[in-house]
């Protein structure tokens, strides 16, 4: 659930399908769908994935098997323990003659209980290897940022300059199609990527929560006000005046929760995505050329384009959501996760089963914070052939393994 400092909260900002694309018609839009079509079924050919996101299959398994040898490790802890506490018992009732035996088995048990207990804490080290633990994910474009425990932050996927995150320690993280932008432990903010259109030079001062876009960002200061850089085509970062509780960024649009509730758009309108209700929310999240938000009563409305049924959500509570080019996801009351719209061939609406604390979406992909703090992804760079492929990201440093 979002904070109103919203320093922790799944960051879900528009990631276009393509490069360049600004809605200009329905003719633009059936182009550039087109276009987007074209280009995924190339990938799929050719093997090669333009949303090539995050880390391949193999890093999947590789946190599977790291899991599967720590259970496989507790388990022969648990096995010799109980040997070695046996021969202890059978010691106290056993004759002079028997003891001595019992004693050469008991000294053999307490030493493969010490190896196997040396080999749960290296299965363990390997599965902090190979299974990060995150407090918040931000699904991009074509790659993921997140912040780790220890509050420094992981990125993966392809890579423009948005995977080489800053050093220090972070507090909230949203990324943007070929650009990322994190809020520090102090509020001030540092961004890294593609900077086409000063996207990435953020200003100085403090700040709550940030959204970064298509190619623009904005934040919301301490004093509740708010700072918008990068493109500004459609008048995108020109923010009103006024005091907010959070923002969130699209392609050409951007809203806003103000201090009552209410919400307020700016920027590209070609599709009613900037006409939002009336009515009080908790959240808001925008998309490519749609908008979707929490109500009060935790039920969702959207607005905007609706070709791939992007902007009509399902029934039920929700507790976020994080909406994209032409999907959305949210994490409803129960800690399940729905997800609707556009699915396409890598199934990034279908999602995985369990409960989860928080989810964000990107272009081809979405990303899941599970009750246990690992990062579960799914969409494009699943397994081949796979319509809802589930995948664990890698990293050198992560959190502990309990």
């Amino acid at each position: 659930m979002r904070s109103k400092e919203a320093l922790i909260k799944p960051t879900g900002a528009f990631h276009r399908a393509m490069a360049g694309y600004r809605p200009a018609g329905r003719l633009a839009t059936s182009f550039a769908v087109g276009a987007v079509a074209m280009l995924i079924a190339w990938s799929m050919m050719t093997g090669s994935e333009p949303f090539a996101q995050a880390a391949s299959a193999s890093a999947s398994l590789t946190c599977s098997k790291a899991k599967e040898t720590v259970i496989r490790a507790k388990e022969k802890l648990s096995r010799t323990r109980k040997k070695v506490l046996t021969l202890r018992k059978a010691s106290k009732r056993a004759t002079a003659k028997r003891r001595l035996v019992i004693r050469r088995a008991l000294h053999d048990a307490n030493a493969a209980s010490r190896e196997a207990r040396k080999e749960l804490n290296r299965a363990k080290r390997q599965a902090n290897l190979a299974c990060p633990k995150v407090i918040q994910a931000s699904a991009g474009g074509v790659h993921t940022c997140a912040i780790k425990l220890d509050r420094t932050i992981l990125c993966w996927g392809e890579n423009y300059g948005q995977l080489t995150a800053p050093v220090g320690e972070f507090k909230s993280i949203s990324a943007g199609w070929e650009h990322t932008c994190a809020i520090r432990i102090d509020a001030t903010i540092a961004c890294w990527g593609t900077n086409s259109g000063g996207q990435a030079d953020p200003p100085t001062g403090e700040f709550k929560n940030i959204s970064s876009g298509d190619r623009h960002t904005c934040a919301v200061r301490l004093d509740d006000t708010i700072n918008c850089w990068g493109y500004n085509d459609s008048g995108e970062a020109s923010p009103p005046d006024g005091l907010f509780q959070s923002v969130s960024n699209g392609d050409g649009h951007s809203c806003a929760i103000k201090l009552d509730d209410t919400i307020v758009c700016w920027g590209s309108n070609h599709y009613g995505q900037s006409n939002p209700p009336d009515g009080r929310f908790t959240s808001v999240e925008a998309g490519g050329i749609f908008t979707c938000a929490i109500r009060i009563d935790r039920t969702v409305a959207c607005w905007g384009l609706d070709f791939r049924n992007q902007a009509t959500p399902p029934a039920g509570k929700f507790a976020s959501i994080s909406a994209t080019s032409y999907h959305t996801c949210g994490l409803k009351t129960d800690s399940t996760i729905a997800c609707w719209g556009d699915s396409g061939a890598a199934g990034k609406t279908t999602p995985p089963p369990g409960r989860f604390k928080s989810v964000s979406s990107g272009a081809g992909h979405n990303c899941a914070i599970k009750l246990d703090d690992t990062v579960l992804c799914w969409g494009y760079k699943g397994a081949a052939g796979g319509p809802a492929t589930w995948w664990l990201p890698t990293a050198s440093q992560a959190g502990s393994v309990s």
